[in-house]
């Protein structure tokens, strides 16, 4: 079944990319019943708990370098920070 068939389907513009690939989007509709409406701000609510959990660390280790800098340390001896997300 293609999106001429299904009205919940609306076929964005086609890009021909380099050879024989070509891009092609949809965007569908959502009608979400409210366990599943939950479900999905439960979802967006992780992405930027991890987002700003990135960026944090990002700004520790500039900051980090920036401090080392400040001290005379030279780049080669600068601490590398390197935090998983489970050591929170």
């Amino acid at each position: 079944m293609g999106a001429q068939n299904d009205p919940g389907l609306v076929p964005r513009e086609r890009v021909a990319l380099s050879g024989s690939w070509r891009l092609q989007a949809y965007v569908f509709a959502l009608e979400p019943d409210h366990v599943q409406l939950e479900a999905l701000k439960s979802h967006c609510g992780a992405q930027r708990f991890a987002f700003n959990w990135g960026l944090a660390l990002v700004k520790a280790n500039l900051a980090q370098r920036e401090a080392e800098r400040s001290y005379g340390i030279e780049e080669v001896e600068v601490v590398v920070r390197d935090r998983r997300p489970n050591q929170l």
